[in-house]
Formats: C-alpha cells, sequence, structure tokens
C-alpha cells in the first residue's frame, strides 16, 4: 500500500513538474515562432524604405511582451522616418478550442502626428488587432480585425466611411506553408469636390516555399465596385466586378507563372467598357535565375542602388534564355462604345544558347518565334487612327508655324486616318471581315510577315 502511495505520489509530482514548466516551454515556443514570422517578412518584404524589425522581446514566465517595429522613409530629401509599432502581449497558458499552447494579441501603434489626426475616428481603439494562437509544432493560427467607423470633418466639409477589415490566415510549423484571407467591405470618402468608394475588396493566397526559397502558389483578388468621382470637367473612373487570379507553378527547374484579370462595366467618362479579359502566361523561367532576380531586387529596394538591378538583369538573359521561355496571351479582350478588340500573343525563345550570342544581339533576334492575333472592331481602328493623326497634324502645324482651327485638325486627321486604313486595307495588311478589321502577324529566323505578307513591303508603303 505504501508503494502504491509512493508511486501515485511520484507521478503527481512529475505531473506537477511538467505543469510548472509548461509555461517556460510555451514560452520558448512562442518566442522562436514570432521570430520566425520577422525572418519571412524581413526575407520577402520588397518595399522601398520600408523595414519591420522585432525591436524587443521580453521573455516571463506566464507572459511576455514584445515589439515589432515597422518604419517607413519615404526617400524624399529631409524626409523623416514614420515609425509603427506593434505591441505584443504573449500568453504563455494553452487554449483547448484553437489547440494551442500559446496565444498572442497584437496591437497596432500609430505615431504620434497620425495618431492625433486618427483619435477621432477610432475613439481610443487600435487601428489594427490581430490575434495569434501558437500549436505545440509551431503552427501559427491567425485572425486580424480593423474597426469600423464613420464621421465628419468638420475642416472642409468631407465625410469618411470604413467598414473595417476582417482576415485569417495559417502558416505551418516548419514555414513553409502560408495561407491567408483577407476582407474589406467597403470606404466612402465624400469631399466638396469629388467622391472615392470601393466596396467588397477580397484576397486571398495559398503559397508554398519551394526551391531557391521562392514561393509557389495561388492567388486571388476581387472588387465589386470602385468609383472616383469628380466635379465639373473631372471625368469619373469606375471599376466593376474585377478579378484577379495568378498562379506561380514549380515544374523541374523551370517556372511557369500564369495571370488572369476580368473587368465587369467600367468606364472612364463617357468612355464605357462592358467588359474586358487579360489571361496571360510565361513558362519556362530558369527557377534559379528567377530568386536571383527577386534578391537583386530586394538588394537594390534596400540600399537605394538602382543601377546593380539593371546589372543583374543583364547577366541574367543567358539563364533565362537557355532555358527557352515562353510568354503568351491566351486572351486579350474588352467590348467598349468605341469597338471591340480580341487578340492572341505567342513568343518563344528557341535553338541552342551559346554566350557568344550576347556579343550579337541580332543572333538573340534570330532564336525569337513570335505570332499575333488581332480583330478589332473598324469603328475603333478608325478612333485610334484619328487620335494618332490629329496628333501628328498639331505637331506638323506646330514646326512650320501655322495656326489650325480645332475644325480643320479634326478634317485633317480624319483624312489622312481614312487614307491610311485603305492603304493598309487595299495591300491586305488589314484584312475586311464585315464590321471587323483582322490581322495575322508573324516573326521567324529574323523574317516579319503580316498576312502572309513580307514586313518590308508593308514599311515601304505605309510611308508613302
Amino acid at each position: 500500500m505504501n508503494n502504491k502511495s509512493a508511486i501515485i505520489g511520484g507521478i503527481l509530482l512529475l505531473l506537477a513538474a511538467l505543469a510548472a514548466l509548461a509555461p517556460y516551454f510555451a514560452g520558448i515556443k512562442a518566442e522562436a515562432s514570432l521570430r520566425a514570422d520577422h525572418e519571412i517578412m524581413a526575407s520577402e518584404m520588397v518595399v522601398p524604405g520600408l523595414t519591420i524589425t522585432l525591436d524587443s522581446y521580453q521573455r516571463g514566465y506566464l507572459a511576455s511582451e514584445a515589439v515589432t517595429a515597422i518604419t517607413y522613409t519615404s526617400g524624399a530629401e529631409n524626409a523623416q522616418p514614420l515609425r509603427f509599432e506593434l505591441l505584443h502581449h504573449i500568453n504563455h497558458f494553452p487554449s483547448p478550442s484553437h489547440g494551442a499552447i500559446a496565444s498572442a494579441t497584437s496591437e497596432l501603434v500609430l505615431p504620434p502626428e497620425l495618431q492625433q489626426v486618427a483619435e477621432p475616428f477610432l475613439a481610443g481603439r487600435p487601428p489594427l488587432t490581430i490575434t495569434t494562437y501558437i500549436g505545440l509544432t509551431g503552427v501559427e493560427t491567425v485572425t486580424l480585425s480593423s474597426p469600423a467607423f464613420k464621421a465628419a470633418i468638420q475642416q472642409d466639409g468631407s465625410s469618411l466611411e470604413w467598414q473595417g477589415v476582417t482576415g485569417n490566415g495559417t502558416r505551418n510549423g516548419d514555414a513553409n506553408h502560408i495561407t491567408g484571407d483577407l476582407t474589406l467591405p467597403g470606404l466612402r470618402y465624400n469631399h466638396p469636390e469629388g467622391t472615392l468608394a470601393f466596396s467588397d475588396l477580397h484576397y486571398s493566397t495559398a503559397i508554398n516555399r519551394g526551391a531557391h526559397e521562392l514561393w509557389f502558389g495561388t492567388t486571388k483578388a476581387s472588387l465589386k465596385s470602385l468609383q472616383l468621382g469628380g466635379t465639373g470637367e473631372s471625368p469619373a473612373f469606375t471599376l466593376n466586378d474585377v478579378h484577379i487570379a495568378s498562379d506561380q507553378l514549380e515544374r523541374g527547374a523551370v517556372t511557369d507563372t500564369s495571370v488572369t484579370i476580368e473587368l465587369g462595366k467600367s468606364g472612364v467618362g463617357e468612355v464605357a467598357v462592358e467588359s474586358a479579359i487579360f489571361d496571360m502566361e510565361l513558362r519556362n523561367l530558369d527557377t534559379q535565375t528567377v530568386a536571383e532576380i527577386q534578391r537583386a531586387v530586394q538588394d537594390a529596394s534596400s540600399s537605394g542602388d538602382e543601377s546593380q538591378l539593371g546589372v543583374a538583369l543583364f547577366d541574367a538573359i543567358p539563364a533565362l534564355l537557355k532555358a527557352q521561355p515562353e510568354f503568351n496571351i491566351r486572351n486579350l479582350h474588352f467590348k467598349s462604345t468605341l469597338g471591340n478588340f480580341d487578340g492572341k500573343l505567342h513568343l518563344a525563345f528557341n535553338g541552342e544558347w551559346n554566350d557568344a550570342m550576347m556579343d550579337n544581339p541580332l543572333e538573340i533576334l534570330a532564336m525569337l518565334k513570335a505570332d499575333l492575333d488581332i480583330a478589332m472592331s473598324k469603328s475603333l481602328l478608325v478612333s485610334l487612327g484619328q487620335s494618332q493623326m490629329r496628333a501628328t497634324v498639331i505637331a506638323m502645324a506646330e514646326i512650320q508655324g501655322e495656326e489650325l482651327s480645332d475644325e480643320e485638325i479634326e478634317a485633317m486627321a480624319r483624312e489622312r486616318a481614312a487614307q491610311q486604313l485603305e492603304l493598309l486595307a487595299a495591300n491586305e495588311y488589314l484584312l475586311d471581315k464585315d464590321e471587323l478589321y483582322t490581322s495575322k502577324i508573324h516573326f521567324e529566323q529574323g523574317q516579319l510577315t503580316i498576312n502572309g505578307k513580307p514586313a518590308n513591303e508593308f514599311f515601304g508603303e505605309a510611308a508613302e
């Protein structure tokens, strides 16, 4: 009986010791997790003038306090840096409902000069609050929020309505898989001279760290509406039903990237776009070279010396072309009040690369194969042609010292544009398809053809 009591007592003492040590180990894990987050931000953030550092960390037994410094310098002469802070309160107690051994609440603190301006809107609330739950394996689950407010600005008679921000994200223990989701319901700023408003902005991502520390995965964004309205002669600018999706895929030693942008009914002033699509992809990009370019961008950003970026890009040409990259615009479409446009483009570098080609750009050009297909409403092409000729007429009149009325400029531009289009159509560089003009342009082995005709004829006749 005594032995059983001793065993039970020993077990209880062991459990008590483990319970006593749990907050200590939870604190170690929480600190490691926070420092890993800062390492990711330091290596991935590419914003000129912006630095994010863990300024201090005071680890205690049951809780810890930390400060993240976010400093931005505009780069303008004599500009003073703006310092934002994230104040972290880390709790070393477990949260069974979130499967966490520790948690942290972080609040954004504005610089004094901005805090004074923001206080009437925030009413003592932090502009951003982030809650992080940290699992035993280092997995993080994050939620963030920004308070909504609505207020009048007495100084200029304007008003501001902000519907807040909500978001969530995850990061695995190895810090090589991240997901995120962010929603901004809307903002409206009314001013006597105009209005700025947007609604239902949404962003999501799911990415994985791959070769050479690059991130691969999918990112999506959508926007219900954006309005920028002026007064008087200032045109209103509107965007509606915007959808953007990008994918970056690691495929062996190369990377493929695609971007799709879709746009609903939008416009500037009297020019309205009913719909638009831009769908492109880059294939066969040498992954190691892409990583080196990204690092060069980061170095140029941090040092402020953009010349080194140009050198890095030039040095990257051989490795990029050896992988035989391809660029495709799979679909470029828009439908507007001026007319419609549809186009496709394919560019590919074929053939064996040798370093001697860097001394002879024509040999590099000989590797290029390109195909462009376009179909354009006649009304749109006429409008574009007249706009180009209008600029030419004005420039020539200035050179010759002539004074032309607006009516004379329009008449001359209309006549010259019509002559140019008639010449192109007569020589089949533009093919007449009912209400459309179409054209197929092909480039290979240094030779350019338009609808099967050599381009040298095109340039000679177009110049006449």
